[in-house]
């Protein structure tokens, strides 16, 4: 059974503390606290107004000139979250504060203090600082391609580190004169002993045009890496065409790029700049690591040439792909 409460004129709650008035000319319905303009207003059309007669909005909220917040909200739940905000009650997430005071804008992953699933603008303001006092200033973002890359020698006088693989992606030095990029290892705690260089492009860039001297033999190499981690937010494949822009020397040298340790391009033999374009396709609904090697060119005596770079704008990602800079944190092999 239904009940109803009618409220005619005034009711008094406790001594001089609040009144209640059915309606007033303006049609609200409000809750006074020892003043008028220090209760709750209920209109007619479902607006809410506390601390205002007047709100303009469903919900208004209006602080007095005591020294105490407006607003407080807390919970006994260690794991719950204080404020759901969404589009509709069942749409995805505009906004999300844990009570642990981790906030999530457009996703409901709250694993850190703020999770931003978008792009942030910043218009104004110093930028992001961080504890040491260093910053990001706002001009400093940057939006196009992020890649991991070094250059190394494998010989000198002897196989450098003792022919071990541990310092060089997981390749023995001796091997890396005729090796392919789908060689190195899928661990990405042996990929960053390798990968220590962080490199910003546009939409080209140029990784490394160098010459060096040494006494031609299959020995003697030096050895140019580039890595891009490259997230493919939709659910089916997508096509990148890269141009990329290689060396490779005598002796078998190689140039080459693999995705997710799968060869794209292969080349052995002597090229003092090749250029070709590579088709990768990146896998839906994930973030893939794709790999690109040069070796050194044999010009003249004593003299070699290193060079890698990627033209023709080709750096300038398909829709549905991103770059991700995730190099330092990301787990897992190939198949993340």
């Amino acid at each position: 059974m239904k009940k109803k409460l009618f409220i005619i004129g005034c009711l008094l709650l406790t001594t001089a503390t609040f009144s209640i008035v059915k309606k007033d000319p303006a049609g609200r319905v409000l809750i006074y606290s020892k003043q008028p303009t220090q209760g709750v207003t209920i209109y007619t059309n479902d607006s809410v107004g506390i601390g205002t007669n007047s709100p303009s909005a469903k919900l208004q909220i209006t602080g007095n000139a005591e020294a105490q917040p407006i607003l407080k909200i807390g919970s006994n739940v260690a794991n719950g979250n204080l404020l759901e905000a969404r589009g509709n009650l069942s749409g995805n997430y505009a906004m999300l504060i844990s009570t642990s005071g981790n906030v999530g804008i457009g996703t409901d992953n709250v694993s850190e203090r703020l999770v931003v699933e978008g792009t942030i603008k910043m218009t104004k303001g110093a930028g992001i600082v961080f504890a040491d006092g260093s910053s990001i200033q706002n001009k400093q973002m940057h939006t196009g391609a992020v890649y991991r890359w070094n250059v190394f020698t494998t010989y000198r006088d002897g196989w450098v580190d003792g022919n071990s693989s541990y310092l060089f992606g997981g390749i023995a030095p001796s091997t890396w004169s005729s090796a392919y990029a789908n060689q190195l290892s899928s661990d990405k705690n042996v990929l960053r002993r390798l990968f220590i260089n962080k490199g910003y492009g546009g939409k080209s860039a140029l990784v490394v045009s160098d010459d060096y001297y040494f006494y031609p033999n299959s020995t003697g190499g030096r050895i140019a890496v580039a890595l891009f981690r490259i997230k493919n937010i939709t659910g089916s494949p997508i096509d990148w065409t890269v141009n990329f822009k290689y060396s490779s020397g005598n002796w078998a040298s190689t140039a080459s790029a693999a995705c997710n340790g799968v060869s794209e391009f292969t080349y052995s033999g002597n090229q003092r700049a090749g250029d070709t374009n590579v088709v990768i396709t990146i896998p839906a609904n994930r973030t893939s690591t794709v790999i690109f090697q040069s070796s050194g060119y044999y010009s003249t005596t004593y003299a070699f040439w290193i060079f890698m770079a990627f033209g023709n704008d080709s750096l300038a990602l398909p829709a549905g792909l991103e770059y991700v800079d995730d190099f330092d944190t990301a787990t897992g092999g190939w198949e993340q």
